[in-house]
């Protein structure tokens, strides 16, 4: 059984964040006690999220080689849009998140995914009605990874 060794729970103003560090050498961030996203801690492994994040982010490099802006619709990790910056052909990552706990919680992953938070052309946008705004230049590629809902 793989235990917890510690949490760090925040609540937001649109929902409550838990970042869950295992014994077994793993990280997950939890939304509203759902998870939302796990790394593993080991070179030689990883989780199914990993890879969703990850192939999620070369699509576009695969489907529109052409794309320069790309927005993602939630931060989760952050590995999503670490991926997407690897590319040095997209100029800029606009990731859409809402709530600032969950900016903050992501933070926690940056050994994982270069904090994004840190790199070039990711910018933070707290709501999807501002960026997607008929005033706005429209972003190229819109990306979100959603969860499937269970009954």
């Amino acid at each position: 059984m793989n235990a917890v060794r510690e949490i760090d729970y925040r609540d937001g103003k649109t929902l409550s964040v838990a970042m869950v560090h295992w014994e077994r050498p793993k990280m997950s961030i939890y939304t509203n006690g759902k998870p939302d996203a796990a790394i593993v801690d080991d070179s030689l492994d990883s989780s199914p999220d990993e890879i969703t994040m990850t192939l999620l982010a070369v699509s576009v490099h695969a489907t529109r080689p052409e794309a320069k802006k790309v927005a993602v619709i939630g931060l989760g990790s952050g590995l999503t849009t670490h991926v997407l910056l690897l590319n040095s052909t997209i100029e800029v990552v606009d990731t859409i998140e809402i709530e600032k706990e969950m900016v903050d919680a992501a933070r926690g992953f940056g050994r994982y995914n270069r904090s994004p938070m840190k790199m070039r052309a990711a910018r933070f946008i707290s709501t999807m009605r501002a960026h997607f705004s008929p005033a706005r230049e429209p972003c190229m590629t819109p990306l979100s990874q959603s969860r499937p809902i269970r009954g």
